[in-house]
């Protein structure tokens, strides 16, 4: 069992990993010729498959969403769009170090 701060030093690396991991990826698929657009919503396809099937393991079976949820997701869904858009297109113009660095930078500046 890892003591705290070897625990702690393991999530950050996992962390920045999976942080630069779209942006590499994005970066190569820009290289062989892929558009933005295309990357995105083969992206959110994923990732609505994903939690679907998610969804159908889990031990909640209502199968009913309500309001307040359905807001929660678009309130949180749009944004994130927004900031996955942003990102993937400054991939394209100046490189993913400068991209996941100002991106990073973004929580601390909006303090």
């Amino acid at each position: 069992m890892l003591n705290k701060h070897a625990s702690g030093a393991v999530m950050i690396i996992l962390g920045a990993i999976c942080y630069a991991l779209p942006g590499i990826i994005m970066s190569l698929a820009i290289g062989h010729g892929a558009h933005i657009s295309n990357i995105i919503a083969t992206q959110y396809l994923f990732s609505f498959i994903l939690f679907f099937v998610l969804s159908e393991f889990s031990s909640n079976k209502k199968g009913v969403i309500s309001p307040k949820e359905k807001g929660i997701a678009l309130f949180t869904g749009v944004p994130l769009f927004g900031v996955t858009y942003c990102f993937f297109s400054a991939v394209a113009y100046v490189g993913v170090p400068t991209a996941t660095l100002l991106i990073m930078q973004s929580s601390w500046i909006a303090r």
